[in-house]
């Protein structure tokens, strides 16, 4: 469901942000830059409000953290916001807005901007889905698309320890966005295999057309998927 609700973290009006902090305003940081997405890592301290802001592009909004947020959208009547960690939002673009904390903790966010209009939300098809490696009950695949657009799915993922998938391939581009630390060790065919650490809300795109499997390591790994169609 698309909800018009956060955040002056998502590169407003397009401009390309650097690392930068504002008093009681948190912090945001450029994490990926290509032509489809900018992607920013943002903090919005305790109690700290942002600037009046616009935002005019789709954006999708991972939080990492539980929060209450109150958000003062021009023209309207203050509304709160309850986000649940890992839990995505697609926003549509074209309004002015400000956002205040109202926890007693920072609230850390992965904020994804979209360059071309996304389109309206579809009625999603695709059941729940869980694979097991042979013979163990824990290294397994469980994956559920949360919601789709003309454009794009968005998923949860989860790989538990030492989950290894078949090879396969992707024919569209995708994108990963940790919502635990992530050791997994990617076998694209044809190339030596190479191992992806990622903290946290930090993320990995990958191009359409390759062929790969992968291999959890010790640890349960949950992330978002962002696949494009």
């Amino acid at each position: 469901m698309i909800r018009k609700t956060l955040l002056w973290f998502c590169l407003c009006a397009g401009v390309v942000l650097s690392a930068q902090t504002v008093p009681e305003q948190g912090t945001r940081k450029e994490i990926l830059v290509n032509d489809r997405v900018h992607v920013a890592s943002a903090v919005l301290p305790a109690h700290g409000s942002t600037p009046l802001h616009r935002h005019d592009r789709d954006f999708l909004v991972i939080p990492l953290d539980d929060a209450k947020l109150t958000n003062h959208e021009e023209g309207k009547p203050a509304a709160e916001v309850v986000l649940h960690r890992g839990e995505p939002v697609l926003i549509k673009g074209g309004f002015s807005h400000l956002e205040t904390n109202e926890g007693d903790a920072a609230v850390h966010l992965t904020v994804v901007e979209f360059l071309a209009p996304q389109g309206v939300v579809k009625k999603i098809t695709f059941e729940p889905s869980k694979f097991c490696n042979q013979g163990s009950a824990t290294a397994c695949v469980s994956e559920k698309y949360l919601f789709c657009s003309e454009k794009m799915c968005v998923s949860s993922v989860e790989f538990g320890p030492g989950v290894a998938t078949e090879m396969h391939t992707h024919s569209t581009p995708h994108m990963v966005i940790a919502l635990t630390d992530m050791e997994i060790k990617d076998q694209e065919e044809g190339r030596p295999a190479v191992t992806r650490n990622l903290k946290s809300g930090e993320v990995f795109y990958q191009p359409a057309g390759i062929t790969h499997a992968l291999v959890n390591g010790s640890k349960t790994a949950k992330f978002i998927t962002v696949l494009w169609q």
